[in-house]
């Protein structure tokens, strides 16, 4: 695994072990889509109970964060970034997003604010299918590509 990537991988479930009255929620926003992403979360609940945090703590949200919204529940949404359409570079909207560990090999890659901007526009899959080719661990392409399409919408690469 990535030394990054597993270093923020451990870190996580050090926060999570750290506080064992804390109740554990996962959920798998598959709007319908089956096939191996369906349960992803039941994968989820299984690794974290080989490192340690017990079954007990975790539950299950049936129907996804969508059918919990849906259902009239409380909804906290978390701060964000101010928006992304006032970055202009590829290296300042990574730095800004903590993603700066990309920089160095997104450069050597090719890849520059046009390029990005270009992917941006591409369905989700082929974003995560190009950084994959490039080496960029699973969280980090997950990530890159929320971020790029959500600068996208905001309209950070129409300048």
């Amino acid at each position: 695994m990535h030394e990054q990537t597993s270093d923020r991988v451990r870190s996580i479930v050090d926060e999570l072990r750290s506080d064992p009255l804390k109740q554990i929620v996962l959920f798998a926003n598959t709007a319908g889509v089956g096939g191996m992403v369906a349960g992803r979360d039941l994968w989820v609940m299984a690794w974290l109970n080989e490192v340690g945090i017990p079954l007990s703590r975790m539950a299950r949200l049936g129907g996804g964060f969508n059918g919990w919204r849906d259902d009239g529940h409380e909804v906290t949404i978390p701060q964000r970034l101010d928006s992304l359409d006032t970055y202009v570079s590829l290296d300042s909207l990574l730095s800004a997003v903590g993603l700066s560990h990309l920089i160095q090999s997104l450069n050597a890659a090719g890849e520059t604010w046009q390029s990005c901007a270009a992917l941006a526009a591409e369905p989700r899959v082929a974003v995560l299918n190009h950084f994959k080719l490039l080496g960029i661990p699973i969280a980090d392409r997950q990530k890159l590509a929320g971020v790029l399409a959500r600068a996208r919408r905001e309209g950070a690469f129409d300048r």
